[in-house]
C-alpha cells in the first residue's frame, strides 16, 4: 500500500470519527418557546461535551410535518460548558395552535413545544370560541408578568365576576351564565388604559 492511499484511509477515518464524536452524546439542557410582541422568541441550551453539525428550528401544525424556520450553521455546542442559542420567529402561524422542536447532530430531535399566538385584530382582543357555551378563552396582548383585571357585568351594568391574568388570556368559565350579551372590561393596574368588548353567552 502506498503512502498516498494510506493517507487517503487515514483522513477519511479521522472524518468519520469526528462525525461520530461530534453527534455521540449532544444534548440539550433547556429548550423553551414564548410569545414576546406577537412573535415567538425560541430559546436553546446545548450541555457542555460533544458538538454538533448545525442546529434546525422546525415549526408544524400537527406535529406530523414539519418545515425548517432558522438554522444555525457550523459547529455547534462546546465541549467545555454549556453553549446557549435563541432565534425570534417574527412570522408565526395565528390564530391557530402551532409546534415547534429543534434538530441537532445528524438526526437527534428535541421535545416538542405547542404554543397557540392570536392576533387581536383591531378589536385588541379575541373570544375563542365565540359564541362560548360553558367556557370561552379571551385572548389580548400583554407582556409576561403585567397584570390585568377582567370585569365581567350583564347588559344592564352589574358586576357579574372578576378575574385577574399576567399572562396574555383570561379563561372564563360561562357554564352557569345565562344566555345572552355580557360586557367586560379589562384594566391594567392602576392605570387609565382599558379595552372593552362584548361576550356573547349561548348554551
Amino acid at each position: 500500500m502506498n503512502y498516498l492511499k494510506l493517507t487517503t484511509i487515514l483522513i477519511s477515518f479521522l472524518k468519520l470519527s469526528s462525525l461520530f464524536s461530534q453527534t455521540g452524546s449532544i444534548s440539550l439542557d433547556y429548550f423553551d418557546i414564548k410569545q414576546f410582541n406577537g412573535n415567538v422568541y425560541v430559546d436553546i441550551t446545548l450541555s457542555e461535551g460533544n458538538t454538533c453539525n448545525g442546529i434546525i428550528i422546525q415549526r408544524s401544525l400537527d406535529t406530523i410535518y414539519f418545515q425548517n424556520i432558522a438554522q444555525f450553521q457550523g459547529i455547534c455546542g462546546n465541549t467545555s460548558s454549556p453553549t446557549s442559542y435563541n432565534f425570534l420567529d417574527e412570522n408565526p402561524i395565528l390564530n391557530q395552535t402551532s409546534y415547534y422542536r429543534v434538530k441537532f447532530g445528524t438526526n437527534i430531535y428535541s421535545e416538542i413545544i405547542k404554543i397557540l399566538i392570536i392576533d387581536s385584530q383591531d378589536n385588541e382582543y379575541q373570544l375563542r370560541p365565540h359564541p362560548a357555551n360553558n367556557e370561552t378563552t379571551l385572548y389580548f396582548n400583554n407582556e409576561p408578568g403585567v397584570s390585568y383585571e377582567l370585569t365581567l357585568f350583564s347588559i344592564d351594568g352589574i358586576k357579574m365576576r372578576t378575574f385577574i391574568s399576567s399572562s396574555n388570556k383570561f379563561f372564563i368559565d360561562t357554564s352557569t351564565l345565562n344566555n345572552g350579551f355580557y360586557i367586560f372590561s379589562i384594566k391594567q393596574g392602576s392605570t387609565n388604559y382599558f379595552i372593552n368588548g362584548q361576550l356573547i353567552v349561548r348554551h
